[in-house]
């Protein structure tokens, strides 16, 4: 009976049995990667497209070309105030208006730095340069 009653006091009893689970602190490194993870995938973009849309509302004014998130060019012909909608020119005559939410709109177009002028121009410069060298 002694030597079992040894064999006992022999064992650490801070060590985990062989095939007892680990403790919740052994998982907390994980856990807080995770969520550092998730804050910077998920939360850090948000935030950063939330500023740059207040920015874009800030900075609309009456005859700036816009597009709205369904992809209806138009012209601001008039802006409510606070949450009342926007008044866009669909054509160049003025005759056709389409009210639309602040939230739909999606950007500004400038028709100098747009992204489409300076595609365009790409391509035109390679075609041309590709005539000349054929020539």
């Amino acid at each position: 009976m002694s030597s079992l009653g040894g064999l006992f006091l022999a064992q650490d009893p801070g060590a985990p049995a062989p095939g007892e689970a680990p403790g919740l602190f052994s998982f907390l490194p994980l856990i807080f990667g995770i969520v550092c993870i998730y804050y910077l995938t998920m939360v850090v973009p948000e935030r950063k497209k939330k500023v740059e849309e207040a920015s874009l509302m800030r900075s609309l004014k009456k005859n700036d070309r816009v597009v709205t998130i369904g992809g209806i060019h138009g012209i601001v012909a008039a802006i409510g105030e606070g949450d009342e909608p926007i008044t866009l020119k669909l054509d160049e005559s003025g005759n056709a208006r389409m009210k639309v939410n602040r939230s739909a709109i999606a950007k500004i177009v400038d028709p100098k730095n747009s992204e489409d002028t300076k595609k365009e121009s790409k391509k035109e410069s390679k075609k041309e340069s590709a005539k000349e060298s054929a020539e």
